[in-house]
Parts: structure tokens; sequence; C-alpha cells
């Protein structure tokens, strides 16, 4: 399927917000929305992701739909807002029955639970589709007829990535479901800013949620992770004017804000342990922490035990570094994970260790 395309002409003195994989964090978006204070005279670009894997998904949807009336709010479709697919084509039925039933948080649970559906694993499936279709048809045909790509004077917005040739020639699925978009070595005319894949795990020494700004390939990806990863943010992209090289950011996450106690130095040495590259071996255990080696750059690092698990003999563990963030006694973080003589906090986006106990705001 070819990719759908809006096409914006923007005022030279509008700045543009660009906020990508909101996943049903409805409060978080409203914060960033007042923290860079969007208005009237902005420009707003949702690069899709609305849904799936947060806590209020129809709310966050029902929000995205009222403000899309505003004619200077334009939201793209990402892979999750696909959802109208299990419920309007027949091919996927399985994954479908599989889908809203082993997962934690996602529409047709809300969706069920709105309209006194009760989920059972012998639930007849088409009855089902045709209960959502029923009550739920204006959501499913505001996230069928989304476009997959916004392209303005100097900018090309998209969920996940574009191959390179000609718009028009855009596969739909590609632009909506590549990962590691900024690693495809491509280069372009037009910046592209596109979500979908957390910039964390393009970050191989310390962990951070913010925007990477590519001006050499002109690629900027802007996903933070929130809702995916415990660390993670919702980021705002902030361009000045539409013929600006120069960007700003802010974000908003969930963690708890916390004073310290203590200052420290910060890390010389470090390293971001990613998805994908995540085998390690632990030696042994103490308190809350394994002594361990990343099997794959041979570092020795203590890592949070309850984050390690086993797979076909093999020890991965689900996100971890040793990087010490540098402090200063009164600095305001954001505390991921407290433990027995440390705490895992983000400054400025940057998540490392903080020796001690965190006193919250």
């Amino acid at each position: 399927m070819n990719a759908k395309i809006k096409r914006l002409h923007i005022d030279e003195n509008k700045r543009i917000i660009v906020i990508s994989d909101i996943h049903g964090n409805l409060d978080c978006f409203k914060r960033l929305l007042e923290k860079v204070g969007f208005n009237d005279d902005d420009e707003l670009i949702l690069l899709g992701d609305i849904m799936e894997k947060g806590p209020k998904l129809l709310e966050t949807l029902q929000f995205t739909m009222h403000l899309s009336k505003q004619k200077n709010v334009h939201v793209l479709t990402g892979n999750c807002d696909e959802i109208w697919k299990f419920i309007r084509m027949n091919t996927f039925d399985d994954f479908f029955k599989r889908y809203f039933l082993k997962r934690k948080d996602n529409s047709f649970k809300e969706m069920c639970t709105e309209i006194g559906i009760e989920l059972k694993d012998d639930i007849d499936i088409n009855w089902l589709k045709i209960q959502i279709e029923t009550h739920f048809h204006a959501m499913l045909d505001y996230l069928m007829q989304l476009p997959t790509i916004i392209e303005t004077q100097r900018f090309t917005f998209v969920h996940a990535g574009i191959q390179n040739k000609p718009l028009e020639e855009q596969d739909h699925e590609f632009c909506v479901s590549t990962p590691q978009f900024m690693k495809s070595g491509l280069r372009f005319d037009k910046y592209i800013v596109v979500g979908h894949f957390p910039t964390s795990q393009y970050r191989l020494t310390k962990m951070c949620c913010n925007p990477i700004i590519d001006k050499e390939s002109k690629i900027i990806s802007i996903d933070g992770g929130n809702q995916v990863k415990d660390f993670g943010q919702l980021n705002a992209l902030i361009i000045p004017n539409i013929h600006s090289d120069e960007f700003e950011y802010d974000y908003c996450d969930d963690s708890p804000l916390a004073f310290v106690q203590k200052a420290q130095i910060e890390s010389t040495s470090s390293i971001n342990i990613i998805w994908g590259d995540d085998q390690i071996i632990p030696f042994e255990s103490l308190e809350d922490f394994t002594h361990c080696r990343h099997i794959s750059s041979g570092r020795i690092l203590w890592i949070p035990t309850e984050t390690i698990y086993e797979k076909e003999g093999n020890f991965y563990c689900s996100n971890a570094t040793d990087y010490m963030l540098g402090v200063d006694v009164g600095d305001i973080v954001s505390v991921v994970h407290r433990y027995s003589d440390r705490y895992l906090a983000k400054k400025n986006g940057t998540i490392g260790w903080i020796m001690g106990n965190p006193i919250y705001m």
C-alpha cells in the first residue's frame, strides 16, 4: 500500500511543535503541551502512535480527535494506531484474539470495558468485531483516514522513516514500522523528523531519551521511549520557524521529582546496554545487584537483579548502565528506581546512578 501524503505550507513566522509516541499517556501529553506553551499561533504535528501501551487510550484518542479539529493541528498514523485493521480486515483474527487477551493495556480491552463486554477465551471474534464497529466506528474512521507523511517546505514528518525515493512511491508499511532509521545511512535534502524507535537505543555509552538531531543526514529522531522504557519520556521538538536549522526540545515524564542530597562526579567512562545487545554472564549477587559481564563489550558492571532474566539457558538484562550522574546538592532529578544504597535518576533527559537517598519534592 502506498503512503498517504499530506502537504502543508507553513507560515514562516509560526513555531512548529512536534510530538511522537504518546501511547495513551494523556496526562503527560497535556502537561507537555502546557509546558511548551502550545497556542493558536503554533503548528502542532503529532507523529503517530497515539494508541496502545499506555493507561488512557480511548481518552487520549478522543482528546486528539478534538485537538485535530483545529486547523493548526496535524496528526499522522503510527503502527500502533492501525487498530482499525483488526476490526475491518479479516486477515488478523488470530493475532487480534491473542492481542486483546494477552496485552496488559490495549484499546480493545478499554472498548469492551466501556460497553460492558466481558472478555473470555472462547468469545466469538466476529460478534465482538461487530460490537466494536457499532460503538466505536467514529474512532476507527478517524484512525483509518490519518495520513502517512506530512511534507512541508523544509521538513518531512513521518512516524518511522522513509526510503530513498519520491514520496509518491513510499511504502506505507515501511513508513510506519521500519526500526533504527537513523542507522539507514541515508541523507536527505529536507529534514526528516521521525519517532517510533526510542532514541536511547542509539546511544551506547549513556542512557539518554532526548531527541537526536543529525544535521549531516538531516534526520531528527524524537521518540523518548514514553510508556516503552521505565525511564522514558514524552518529547516535544520545537522548530522556531520553517527556515530554522536550530532546534529546541522539552519533555515530560511520569517519574517523581527529588532533591539531590550529596554531590558526586560524573563517570568518565560508561556503557548503556541496549535491547538486542543485552546478553550477560552473571557472577555474584549482593542485595539488589548482580555482578555481570556484558558479553559483546566485555564490560563488567553491577546490574539490578530484578532486571535480569533467563531465556533458553542464556541471561539477559532489560536496559542497564553503570553511568554515574554528575550532580550537585539541591539539583532536581526524576527518580526512576530506588535501591538500598543508590537510585537510578534522570537529569536533563540523561539517566544514571546517584549514591544515597533522594528527598522527594
